[in-house]
């Protein structure tokens, strides 16, 4: 769009003379919000739509050229992949940790509990078990929450129970045998008494024996058995690496879909942004001369003076971008009335 080009359209549009014959006065009823007004020359909104059809074009030439909207739309989809890969992936470790669990075989061989007196805020169970490992990995802890029937034993957090063959004090149950802490001593842990109430502390007086049960929520496992703190621990998603690997492959290959994507994209974006400023201030500066030459009356209230007969195209600015644009036509007559109403986005803006 050159400005040479843009003066030449000016001057051809808009360099009408006036007739001064038959003047009118014109009283304008403007929206509120809208002070004062200008009557612009008949040709003003030709030579906007010619601006503002050369935009459009450089618009969607640039939007044709950078592809942004179909960059978006690949990192749309790569954002999709990955989340669903994460969803499969999640699936896949709640049945792996769920048939490793089933393949522990935990049993409370007796379980006793301390004596509370009615201020007893805090309470101990003591209690013998035996674990039975049919998971194919060596385990190292497993982390527990008691019950006794539908209870729910009020613990600070959840529990960990780490395996330990007392005779020879080495850490970590192999797959396909037991362990017993039977004959050594009682396993322990502390509970808020003050959290249940007396028919509840009755209930676990009474069936605690024969009905505890260690609910386990997740395993710790080992490498190799050895001394406590001497044998490194693995977490679930190490001990079964083999089995997610897949799973776990297709979220990497997604994160790095996702990452490259986005980068595309917002280079893109940033690429289209800076082109169509360019263009855009281009149409500013055309329509901001336009908008200096275009103006035939001006005033300050509602009221024109001495205005020529004719077509004109009464403008106002207003807030937030919008203006006041509507095509007037003025009659050889001495008092006019116009009602002005159409709001639209200020066509000198871009």
């Amino acid at each position: 769009m050159k400005l040479w080009h843009s003066a030449i359209l000016i001057s051809a549009m808009l360099g009408a003379s006036l007739n001064p014959l038959n003047a009118a006065e014109v009283e304008v009823k403007l929206p509120a919000g809208y002070a004062s007004a200008q009557l612009l020359s008949p040709g003003t909104a030709a030579v906007l739509q010619h601006y503002r059809s050369q935009l459009d074009r450089e618009l969607k030439r640039l939007d044709d050229q950078y592809q942004l909207k179909a960059k978006q739309a690949a990192y749309q989809k790569a954002t999709q992949d990955l989340t669903a890969s994460r969803a499969r992936l999640d699936q896949h470790l709640a049945k792996l940790r769920q048939d490793c669990i089933a393949r522990i075989h935990v049993k409370i061989v007796s379980a006793s509990l301390t004596d509370m007196g009615s201020s007893s805020a805090m309470g101990d169970i003591n209690f013998y078990y035996s674990v039975t490992n049919n998971t194919g990995r060596i385990i190292g802890s497993l982390i527990y929450h008691p019950t006794v029937g539908q209870l729910k034993i009020p613990t600070a957090s959840s529990l960990y129970l780490d395996l330990i063959d007392f005779s020879t004090m080495r850490f970590g149950l192999p797959s396909g045998t037991s362990l017993s802490n039977q004959g050594v001593h009682p396993e322990q842990f502390s509970f808020f008494a003050e959290n249940l109430n007396q028919s509840q502390i009755a209930m676990l007086k009474r069936s605690l024996n024969s009905g505890l049960t260690l609910q386990i929520e997740d395993v710790k496992f080992l490498r190799q058995t050895g001394f406590k703190g001497q044998t490194q621990e693995l977490g679930f998603e190490e001990a079964y690496a083999g089995e997610i690997r897949p799973y776990r492959d297709a979220v990497n290959r997604n994160e790095a879909a996702v990452k490259s994507s986005q980068q595309l994209a917002d280079s893109a974006r940033a690429a289209l942004n800076a082109a169509k400023q360019s263009h855009e201030a281009v149409f500013t500066s055309s329509a901001t001369s336009l908008l200096a030459a275009a103006p035939r009356y001006s005033s300050t209230s509602s009221l024109f003076n001495n205005v020529a007969p004719g077509t004109y195209y009464l403008f106002a600015t207003g807030k937030h971008g919008q203006a006041l644009f509507e095509k007037v036509t003025i009659k050889a007559e001495r008092h006019q009335k116009i009602t002005a109403g159409k709001i639209i986005a200020n066509p000198f803006r871009p």
